[in-house]
């Protein structure tokens, strides 16, 4: 009976062309796009869930408050692995892992005469590679990066610099120092929440002997648990331990003793976060990246669904109007003995049968498409049959599922035609499921509006984060990265910038809006409640908020005419309303303490807030101060829009000062909206 359904349905399909082609093309497009965004899904839910402990690997980050400013991040002090893995039986082993370029992510590497800027190397304890699953290619686990000057690189890297060559025993130099190659792993995986290209042996630097628990030292600490451990109880041992070692740096580098700084409403814990929650769930200042959000997992399901749904609706439309040249095939057949269930059966087997086609075709579009796609989101999607066994079923579900639900309301209205109204033509008035009918049309309508508007409405949105009114001047800037190569010859540079009239203006600082900032422990003088504060600092030239069009709302900027202001600061809205400080308030004084070394700031001026984080965040309290130091950033001001000519004319003149570094820059623009990327492809996809 199947053999003969199934050569019963690729007849009326021959015999129906137009109907077949448009039946089976709006559901493989309906199909195609379903699929493209769950594999997109599907990767995001994937991240880091690779590793063989991933379920036992956790983060550790803080919780704190300093004077009414509340800091959540990931990062921690040096010490704390070691000391939770001997101190906490629960936890078996821990890793610290710290960028090697904080600022700009990229390193200086100088190979065969040649100079190379290589992005995402990372420091690491030699259980990196215990913890975490990495792929060796070439050397011996036991062996990577227990001693100084040890690296492991990735395959990629290993092709850049070493061709077809085994690198193992060779040397790369990273920013001038000379590093022994000990291993060669696979890639990093795509679906990790940080990519590694080289790892480092984190006993090559001076970080490892840190021994301070409240300074965060930019690092990321992993701790693996006992797969029978509470997390709740391991957090409440470390917070524990914690509260002792804080006690005593917080005698030594602030003078205040613990009881006091809980009395001023301050706070310090430890929290922990699992490995495969960071990628979606994890938007706290100094992330390894950008990470994206699970709402956004959530609002493409929807819309993957509602296309599938509205696909499956044309499908029931299409076979309801066909209902008529159908009628009299039902008539007939029921006249010669055909039973009303042998009928549903045969329209639901065709249902399937375009089904199964529509799906063939989908798969078609979906692997031409999505090299595209891929481009496009910026992934490396994949269906992956060989690779996973579930593929090739979930597929053939699909495809019985979209053809159930599609042709289960026109098999039952069909195989319901009576005889006798066929016999008078009285089934084309049939209003019974008129209803429905009218109900699939709306709901059609209904979902297609509903995306334009959320269309409009995240186009909408990113126009506002584009255009919004920042608080500073963000249109053609250049920012030069690594601007520490200069050393003693700023100044020197500046000038030769200068001559040209196509520059308006050059500045340097120690961080920028989009990179990262560090904290300023103060204290206000004449606070009789001894509150410490932490707000955000960044250390700038004298011209640096003449460039960025700063707001003043109070005092003055910086100056070369004052001697004093090497011991002056700028505070802004945010600063003064957290400080508490009353008008006026310029004249006032702030106090920063660290290592028993006592500085008095006079606040000199107050500027306007400006968003020097993400619009996501709140504006928080910030203050500026001379730079007595080499820069990080050099900022270049350009008269008009900036092009590649003006780019190209900044490396001329960087390649006249600096020989061993590469021109590296970014836009001030793009890092900006680097910020908000994930929002930005969203609103693409």
């Amino acid at each position: 009976m199947l053999r003969n359904f199934l050569k019963i349905s690729v007849r009326n399909l021959i015999r129906n062309k137009t109907y077949s082609v448009i039946n089976i093309l709006g559901l493989s497009i309906g199909m195609a796009c379903s699929i493209l965004i769950f594999l997109f899904i599907f990767d995001e839910l994937s991240y880091d869930k690779y590793h063989e402990n991933s379920d036992d690997i956790y983060r550790v980050g803080i919780n704190a408050n300093f004077g009414g400013n509340d800091i959540t991040a990931y990062i921690s002090g040096m010490p704390l692995g070691d000391a939770f893995v001997n101190e906490i039986p629960e936890v078996t082993s821990s890793v610290r892992v710290v960028k090697m370029s904080f600022e700009s992510n990229e390193s200086v590497i100088n190979h065969d005469n040649k100079t190379f800027m290589e992005r995402n190397l990372f420091y690491t304890d030699s259980t990196f590679i215990t913890i975490f699953d990495v792929e060796f290619i070439e050397g011996d686990p036991n062996r990577c990066l227990h001693l100084p000057y040890q690296i492991v690189i990735t395959e990629s890297v290993s092709k850049k610099y070493f061709g077809k060559e085994n690198p193992v025993g060779k040397s790369l130099n990273i920013s001038g120092e000379e590093y022994l190659i000990s291993g060669l792993i696979k890639d990093c995986p795509p679906n990790s929440h940080f990519n590694y290209t080289i790892l480092i042996s984190l006993v090559s630097t001076e970080y490892v002997d840190y021994s301070t628990w409240l300074a965060n030292d930019m690092s990321y600490t992993y701790l693996l648990l006992d797969k029978k451990s509470s997390v709740d109880k391991v957090v409440k041992k470390m917070n524990d331990m914690a509260i002792m070692q804080a006690e005593k740096e917080l005698e030594t580098s602030f003078g205040i003793d613990l009881k006091s700084f809980y009395e001023s409403g301050n706070y310090f814990k430890y929290m922990l976060q699992a490995l495969t929650d960071i990628h979606l769930h994890s938007h706290t200042d100094f992330e390894i990246e950008a990470n994206s959000n699970i709402d956004y997992v959530y609002i493409f399901s929807v819309i993957a669904l509602f296309i599938l749904i509205v696909a499956c609706i044309n499908f029931m439309s299409l076979s309801t109007a066909r209902s008529a040249k159908r009628a009299k095939e039902v008539g007939i057949r029921k006249v010669v003995g055909a039973r009303k269930s042998i009928i549903f059966k045969q329209f639901l087997v065709e249902s399937i049968v375009i089904s199964f086609i529509s799906l063939f075709i989908a798969m078609i579009i979906v692997e031409s498409v999505l090299p595209f796609f891929n481009n496009f989101i910026s992934k490396e999607l994949s269906v992956g049959y060989s690779k996973n066994i579930y593929v090739i079923p979930v597929l053939i579900i699909l495809a019985v599922i979209v053809g159930l639900f599609s042709g289960i309301y026109s098999a039952s209205s069909l195989s319901s035609i009576k005889i006798l109204s066929v016999i008078k033509g009285s089934f084309y008035s049939d209003k019974n499921n008129s209803w429905f009918r009218n109900g699939l049309v709306i709901f059609q309508f209904t979902v297609s509006i509903i995306l334009f508007i959320s269309t409009f409405i995240i186009y909408s949105q990113l126009s506002y984060i584009k255009n919004k009114d920042i608080g500073f001047e963000r249109n053609d800037v250049l920012i030069i990265n690594k601007a520490y190569y200069l050393k003693d010859e700023y100044r020197s540079f500046k000038q030769e910038l200068e001559k040209n009239s196509i520059i308006s203006g050059v500045t340097f600082s120690s961080t920028l809006p989009g990179k990262a900032f560090s904290g300023f422990p103060i204290m206000v003088e004449g606070d009789n409640s001894n509150t410490t504060y932490v707000p955000r600092e960044i250390l700038t030239d004298y011209d640096f908020a003449d460039l960025y069009k700063l707001k003043i709302k109070e005092g003055r900027l910086f100056s070369k005419e004052f001697a004093a202001d090497s011991f002056s600061i700028i505070l802004n809205e945010s600063a003064v309303k957290e400080f508490g400080l009353k008008e006026p308030v310029v004249g006032q004084r702030i106090i920063s303490s660290f290592d028993n070394n006592t500085r008095y700031w006079k606040i000199i001026g107050v500027v306007e807030n400006f968003n020097f984080r993400s619009l996501h965040q709140t504006v928080g309290s910030i203050v500026i101060l001379p730079n007595r130091r080499n820069a990080e950033y050099i900022s270049v001001k350009f008269n008009g829009n900036l092009d590649s000519d003006k780019v190209e004319l900044v490396k001329v003149i960087w390649e006249k000062f600096v020989l061993d570094s590469p021109f590296d820059y970014s836009i001030l623009e793009d890092d900006f909206a680097n910020m908000h990327i994930e929002e930005f492809k969203t609103g693409e996809l």
